[in-house]
C-alpha cells in the first residue's frame, strides 16, 4: 500500500497558468489523509513559495524546497543541508565573472538577489520565491544557510554548455542541473529531491514500494529512482521518460489528481 506521495510542482502539479484545480485537490487529500497517506511537495522552489500554494494544508503537509536542500514539516525546519562558506563564496565569483548571467541565492531565511539584475530575470524569481532581498553587491554575502542556486537562461543548448563548463570546474564542490522551465540550479552534491526522500523514508520506516512520486524535468532524477512507483508527467523530459515507471497524463489535464484519484479509488493500491 503507499504510505507517502511526493510531487514535484512546476510541469507536474501544477498546470500551464501557474495553478491547480484547487477544490478537486481538497477532495483528494482528505481521501488521502483517510486511507493514511502523507502527501508532501518536492521541488527546486523556495518553501515560502511553494507553501503558500496550499492555504488549507500548508501547516500539514512536509516540504522539501530547494532540491531537497531544506525539509519542513509541520511548519518546522526538519533539515538543513547547505554549502560550506568557502564554497559559496567561490561560486558567488565564478558566476559574477560570466557574462550575461544573474542568479539568486537560496537561503532559509531568503533569497538573494543583485539590485542590477535584469527584469525578465527579476520577475521569473520573485515568480518563485516570495521571500527576496536585493542587494547592491555580493562583497559580503548575507548571514543565512545556503542549499541552492537559481539561474533562469530560457535557452536548453546554453544550459548544457553550462552546467558541463559548471561541473568541469567545481569537480565535487557543486552541481549545476538543468530544472526545467529554461531554468538551471546549482545544488550540494548528493542533496536533491531523492536524498530528501530516502531521509524521509527512513525518518518513518517507509520501503520503496510504499512511496509514489510524480516528476518532469531532469532535477527528479534521483526521485524516480527511489521508488518503482515513479510517475513521468505526459511532457517530461527524455530522461524522466527513461527513468519512470510510468506515464501520468498531462500537467495540464490534472495528472497528477487524476492517478491520484485512481489510487484512492483502490484503497491506497496502486494496480
Amino acid at each position: 500500500m503507499i504510505k507517502l506521495v511526493a510531487t514535484d510542482m512546476d510541469g507536474t502539479f501544477l498546470n500551464s497558468q501557474n495553478d491547480y484545480d484547487r477544490q478537486r485537490f481538497d477532495h483528494v487529500y482528505d481521501q488521502l489523509s483517510r486511507l493514511g497517506i502523507r502527501f508532501m511537495v518536492a521541488s527546486g522552489n523556495q518553501y515560502q513559495q511553494i507553501r503558500s500554494f496550499f492555504p488549507h494544508q500548508n501547516d500539514e503537509m512536509v516540504y522539501a524546497s530547494d532540491n531537497g536542500a531544506f525539509i519542513f514539516d509541520h511548519g518546522q525546519l526538519v533539515l538543513s543541508s547547505s554549502f560550506q562558506p568557502a564554497v559559496i563564496r567561490k561560486i558567488v565569483d565564478y558566476l559574477l565573472a560570466l557574462d550575461d548571467v544573474d542568479f539568486l541565492l537560496n537561503g532559509v531565511k531568503a533569497g538573494y538577489m543583485l539590485k542590477s539584475c535584469g527584469p525578465v530575470f527579476k520577475k521569473m524569481m520573485y515568480k518563485y520565491n516570495y521571500a527576496v532581498r536585493e542587494m547592491d553587491n555580493f562583497d559580503e554575502l548575507p548571514a543565512d544557510q545556503y542549499g541552492e542556486i537559481s539561474l533562469f537562461i530560457g535557452d536548453d543548448a546554453r544550459i548544457a554548455r553550462l552546467c558541463q563548463q559548471f561541473n568541469s570546474h567545481f569537480g565535487k564542490d557543486a552541481e549545476a542541473v538543468a530544472s526545467g522551465q529554461g531554468a538551471m540550479d546549482i545544488i550540494i552534491p548528493g542533496v536533491n529531491k531523492g536524498f530528501a526522500l530516502k531521509h524521509l523514508l527512513e525518518k518513518w520506516g517507509l520501503q520503496a514500494d510504499e512511496l509514489m512520486v510524480f516528476g518532469d524535468s531532469d532535477n527528479d532524477q534521483q526521485m524516480m529512482q527511489c521508488t518503482p512507483n515513479s510517475f513521468g508527467m505526459a511532457k517530461c523530459s527524455p530522461l524522466i521518460a527513461r527513468l519512470a515507471h510510468h506515464r501520468a497524463p498531462s500537467n495540464d489535464q490534472s495528472g497528477v489528481l487524476q492517478v491520484l484519484e485512481q489510487l484512492v479509488d483502490n484503497g491506497g493500491q496502486l494496480k
